[in-house]
C-alpha cells in the first residue's frame, strides 16, 4: 500500500524528488539573501510561498490519501493548482533574485526596473498559463 508521503509526491509531479527540490530552494533563498542583503524583504516572501505552497501540497496529498468523492476531485484540483502556482512564483522570484541582484551588478549591467519588473511579471504570467494547460 503507498503510504501518504508518496500520495503527497505524487501530487508534486516531481517522481519523487519533491523534497529535495524543496530543500534547494529553501537553501538558495537562504544563500542568495547573504550574498545580496537587498533583497531580503524579496527572499522572506519567497520563502513564506514556499512554505505555503508545501502545506497545500500536504492538503493535495491528504485528499489523494483518502480517496475523496467526486465533489473532492474539484477541492483537489483548486488546491493542487493554487500549491503549483505559488511554487512557481516562488521559484520565478528565487531566479529574479539571482538575475538582477546577484548576477548582473558584477558586470554593471542594471536594467531599469521597469525592464526587470515587466521580465519578472511575463515569468509570472507564462507559470501561470504553463500550470493551466496542464491542469487536469
Amino acid at each position: 500500500m503507498i503510504d501518504y508521503w508518496d500520495k503527497v509526491q505524487y501530487a508534486a509531479g516531481m517522481g519523487g524528488h519533491y523534497h529535495w527540490v524543496l530543500l534547494a530552494c529553501f537553501v538558495t533563498a537562504f544563500a542568495l539573501g547573504a550574498i545580496a542583503p537587498a533583497a531580503r524583504p524579496l527572499l522572506r516572501v519567497t520563502i513564506f510561498l514556499i512554505f505555503v505552497s508545501f502545506l497545500a501540497m500536504l492538503v493535495s496529498g491528504l485528499l489523494l490519501h483518502r480517496h475523496q468523492p467526486d465533489d473532492g476531485a474539484a477541492s483537489f484540483r483548486y488546491i493542487h493548482f493554487g500549491s503549483q502556482l505559488l511554487f512557481a512564483m516562488a521559484v520565478v522570484n528565487l531566479a529574479g533574485v539571482r538575475l538582477f541582484r546577484v548576477l548582473l551588478p558584477p558586470i554593471r549591467l542594471q536594467p531599469p526596473p521597469i525592464l526587470r519588473d515587466t521580465i519578472l511579471g511575463l515569468a509570472f504570467i507564462v507559470a501561470g498559463i504553463t500550470l493551466l494547460s496542464r491542469m487536469e
